[in-house]
């Protein structure tokens, strides 16, 4: 026994050593493990060029400073806050979501989606309506008379008069269940599967969605004909409108049309005429749309136009008369161009739910799920008070035994009671379909515990997912910390400002300037005869650089303006002219060039002056900001005392030249 324990004091004793050794960064008594430092490194450097030895060090006194804040603020109890903790688990539940989906089921459904959209499907359909929560002997009714009415199909009857005749869609009186043309996205997805399955004027056996069973038939595939945009001029004729009122509509148009023909403005004309207002006011123009989003009439015209600015004849629609104009036509892009906003539309169609369905059957699979089948004793005691809300658990039996279980936790019938009391819903159930609707909240309930221990394992399961949080954590810290230590406070801090500015005033000027202009000119007498030429001509006022040219041309037709401009006295330009201080304060005089066949012209002298507190807040604010920044680390560098694992240290250096630089 005693040489277990002395054993035990050895290992106990080495493992301290060894996580001793393992940190890169020691701050008083808290360790800084070298792989944070990695990671940070990597993911903030943004240049691609050859890491240096000189980058890692100048980084490790940046990541030691950012430590040093967040532990700073971890002391004030900046992370105890209600505000921060919201702020995270809001960031928590944003990253937590691909780990909720199968990625893989999610990149077959953009691959599926992209391939689909190449295509457009035009299809019938006709609907056999049941809620989607009804109890299987309604279903199986809704099943049978969908497969009765296919079977009328096979036995010739046509299937327009079928869907006037069966359909419980509105529309089929009118279309018989002709949808139109279709793409990818613009059903629900159990039909838009079906439609894309089926070959051409194939009868598919009756498909379930949310409305109920459809049984569809595939019309016409054509490849996509894209996006387009177009203007469009309408004159609106009413259902109820006399046969006058449609005359006057279709004369009116074709006056429009007349004009469009001797080149008059289309989206002036729009603006005047057209009954759609919305569009009118901007000359016409519609959103960009595709197959499926307008009348089949409005589109055809609209895909027949191939060239930018053609427009069509006056058509009819059961809106009016229209005239549209082609603005621009976009193919499909390439999938590398749509492929986050397919992965985006995905993760919002209910397609996504077949992801979420894998991972449910996975967890379970990897959980040891047990299913106790207890269903039955609510099925029993459960009446349609449940559907408004005042339904009780009080008298469910058997609350203790086992509803289901995975790994070692355990959920009773009184825990899916109290679930089903708590999450009843608001809206009319019949006693038919209370049965459906405690099913569908039972698998809520084992959705929600699986998912939130899976939720509760994640940092331990990912160490990714665990750095990026951390990441999250120690990022809202440093906002917060630095937000109370420097940007509030320099805000705050009027009378600190302003005592900043009159302390560092002389910082804040502004350097002298002179407008300046040289001339340029080729007779070698000119300074010479400069005298005379002042003395016959007035330059006592400031005049401008033509009347200069004017008058010394008299003497020297090459003469010519080089350059005109503000300088600073400071630039390296202006010295190099050696003007005297002299020559400088005396604006509106003439200059010689002593070196090169030049003159200038002094128009103003601006001496140098102070900026005033007003003038300059913005700069000083960015300055004060840094002078209580500088005085901040000052103090973190007193209270915390800086080691650094020097052995682990020349490691990771040598790891990260060696792996970027290869």
């Amino acid at each position: 026994m005693r040489l277990i324990s002395m054993l035990f004091l050895f290992f106990t004793a080495v493992y301290s050593l060894q996580a001793q050794k393992d940190y890169l960064i020691k701050l008083n008594n808290q360790n800084i493990e070298a792989e944070e430092f990695k990671r940070l490194f990597l993911k903030n450097r943004m240049e691609k060029k050859p890491v240096t030895e000189q980058e890692i060090d100048e980084y490790l006194e940046l990541f030691s400073l950012f430590k040093m804040k967040v532990f700073y603020a971890q002391e004030l109890g900046m992370d105890t806050l209600s505000a921060f903790k919201n702020e995270l688990a809001s960031y928590r539940s944003q990253l937590t979501k691909p780990y909720f989906s199968n990625n893989k089921v999610i990149d077959e459904l953009v691959a599926e989606a992209y391939e689909r959209l190449k295509f457009e499907i035009n299809a019938a359909h006709i609907l056999i309506k049941v809620d989607p929560n009804a109890p299987p002997a309604d279903t199986l009714r809704a099943y049978e008379k969908a497969m009765r009415i296919r079977d009328k199909y096979k036995a010739g009857t046509s299937f327009d008069n079928l869907a006037k005749s069966f359909s419980d869609d509105p529309s089929a009186s009118q279309n018989g269940g002709d949808l139109g043309y279709f793409t990818a996205f613009q059903m629900v997805y159990p039909f838009e599967s079906a439609a894309y399955k089926l070959k051409l004027n194939e009868l598919s056996k009756p498909v379930r969605s949310q409305y109920g069973y459809h049984i569809i038939k595939v019309i016409d595939k054509r490849s996509a004909r894209g996006t387009i945009k177009v203007a469009h001029i309408m004159k609106l004729t009413p259902q109820k409108a006399s046969i006058l009122q449609k005359q006057e509509a279709k004369n009116t148009i074709d006056s429009i049309y007349l004009l469009l023909k001797q080149n008059q403005d289309f989206a002036s004309l729009a603006q005047e005429f057209s009954d759609d207002h919305s569009s009118g006011s901007k000359g016409g123009e519609l959103p960009w749309f595709s197959s499926g989003r307008m009348i089949k009439e409005f589109e055809d015209q609209a895909y027949a136009l191939n060239k930018p600015g053609a427009f069509s004849e006056p058509f009819k629609t059961n809106f009016g008369w229209h005239i549209v104009k082609l603005i621009d036509k976009k193919d499909l892009p390439p999938f590398e161009e749509m492929k986050e906003e397919l992965y985006a539309r995905v993760k919002r169609d209910e397609r996504s739910n077949l992801s979420k369905s894998t991972v449910i059957e996975k967890l379970k699979k990897d959980y040891q799920f047990t299913d106790y089948h207890k269903l039955a004793i609510f099925e029993a005691n459960v009446d349609t008070t449940v559907a408004s809300g005042s339904w009780t658990s009080e008298n469910i039996p058997e609350k203790e035994s086992l509803m289901f279980k995975f790994l070692d936790y355990s959920y009773t019938v009184g825990d899916f009671a109290l679930f089903l009391e708590l999450n009843q819903p608001r809206k009319q159930y019949s006693k038919s379909a209370i049965n459906p609707y405690i099913y569908h909240q039972f698998q809520l309930f084992i959705e929600q515990k699986l998912f939130d221990y899976e939720d509760s394992q994640l940092e331990t399961k990912y160490p990714d997912f665990a750095f990026l949080m951390k990441e999250y954590h120690d990022g809202i810290l440093l906002f917060n910390i630095s937000e109370d230590m420097v940007w509030n406070k320099a805000a705050k801090d009027s009378v600190g400002l302003r005592k900043f500015y009159e302390q560092n005033k002389q910082l804040y000027t502004t350097n002298a300037k002179v407008d300046l202009s040289s001339f340029n000119y080729s007779w070698p007498k000119l300074p010479a005869k400069w005298g005379k030429i002042e003395k016959n001509f007035d330059f006592s006022a400031d005049i401008p650089d033509s009347v200069i040219l004017l008058i010394t041309q008299l003497y020297d037709s090459a003469i010519e303006l080089d350059s005109n401009a503000l300088f600073d006295v400071s630039s390296d330009y202006f010295k190099s002219l050696s003007f005297s201080n002299n020559e400088l304060s005396a604006p509106g005089r003439f200059i010689m060039s002593k070196t090169k066949q030049q003159f200038y012209y002094v128009h103003k002298y601006i001496p140098e002056k102070s900026q005033k507190f007003e003038e300059i807040r913005g700069l000083l604010m960015s300055e004060y900001h840094k002078k209580l920044e500088d005085e901040w680390i000052k103090k973190l560098k007193q209270k915390y005392v800086l080691q650094i694992n020097q052995e682990i240290y020349l490691s990771v250096k040598e790891e990260l030249l060696t792996s970027i630089n290869k």
